[in-house]
């Protein structure tokens, strides 16, 4: 299977393939271990040694369960669980992204941009103020709220 030849007509479904350990320097792994099945392993496992430094109901608990089964449940769960269809690594930067940005911006290639939307203008006629027709225009500008304004000419001055 190793010695397979492939032609690649496109490259859409290369970046999709699973990258796979086999070996680790020299060593040869029983079992090809998928490379973010690893990863998962290794940040299970800190977690439960710093649990069981932090905590002392811990030391109850055998090395076997918590260095090697619970280590390879979590990153078994985190393999295969799909948050909002994105890997969990993918989820939390999107969670802590949206934590940080200031409302009104975002960000793209690592620059953060103010959204720059036009103000909405309603605009409607209310009634009749001796013989003129009396127009009140309110505009929503982003981030400051509503202003009133009411038209010169069809009240008097003194609103503006």
């Amino acid at each position: 299977m190793e010695n397979e030849n492939y032609t690649v007509r496109t490259y859409a479904k290369l970046w999709k393939h699973e990258k796979v350990m086999y070996a680790i320097q020299n060593a040869k792994l029983p079992l090809p271990v998928p490379l973010h099945m690893a990863l998962y392993f290794g940040i299970c496992f800190f977690i439960m040694f710093l649990f069981g430094k932090c905590i002392p109901a811990m030391a109850e608990v055998p090395v076997i369960i918590k260095y090697l089964i619970l280590p390879y449940a979590g990153a078994k769960f985190l393999n295969t669980v799909k948050l909002d269809g994105k890997m969990p690594v993918w989820f939390v930067a999107g969670i802590m992204r949206f934590w940080l940005m200031e409302y009104g911006s975002y960000m793209e290639r690592f620059r953060f941009y103010q959204i720059k939307t036009p103000p909405i203008r309603i605009s409607w006629y209310t009634g009749k103020d001796g013989e003129k027709n009396v127009r009140i225009v309110i505009r929503w500008v982003a981030g400051h709220g509503r202003e009133v304004c009411y038209v010169p000419g069809t009240m008097s001055d003194q609103f503006l």
